[in-house]
This record gives C-alpha cells, sequence and structure tokens, in this order.
C-alpha cells in the first residue's frame, strides 16, 4: 500500500511538472505523442500471456503414436 501511495505522489508530481511548463498547443503535442509513444511501448513489451479464447486439441485416430 506504500508502495501505491509512493508512486501515485511521484506521478501527481511529474505531471503537475510537465503541465505548469507547457505554453502553447506544441508543447501539447510533443506531451500527446510522448505519452502515446509510451503506451504503445508498453504494450508492446508486456503481450498477453494467456488467450482470451480457449484452445482445442483434435486428435486424430488414424495416426500412429510417436
Amino acid at each position: 500500500m506504500v508502495q501505491v501511495l509512493v508512486f501515485l505522489a511521484i506521478v501527481a508530481a511529474l505531471a503537475w511538472a510537465v503541465l505548469s511548463s507547457m505554453d502553447n498547443w506544441a508543447d501539447w503535442v510533443v506531451f500527446g505523442v510522448i505519452v502515446l509513444t509510451t503506451i504503445g511501448a508498453a504494450t508492446a513489451i508486456y503481450p498477453r500471456r494467456y488467450p482470451t479464447k480457449k484452445r482445442t486439441f483434435i486428435r486424430h485416430s488414424d495416426r500412429p503414436p510417436r
């Protein structure tokens, strides 16, 4: 629980620092690109480990066992 609170405090401080230093629309565009790149990288690095659909296994009786 303490780790979550510390993480949220750090995120809030960084968000305030970024938002307070933005002057015009170009800063917002750069910020948006950074956020979207971070989300895309997180999605690419941490793919789903378990499929959402159950896999079906079919056994054929005409094949001899290995």
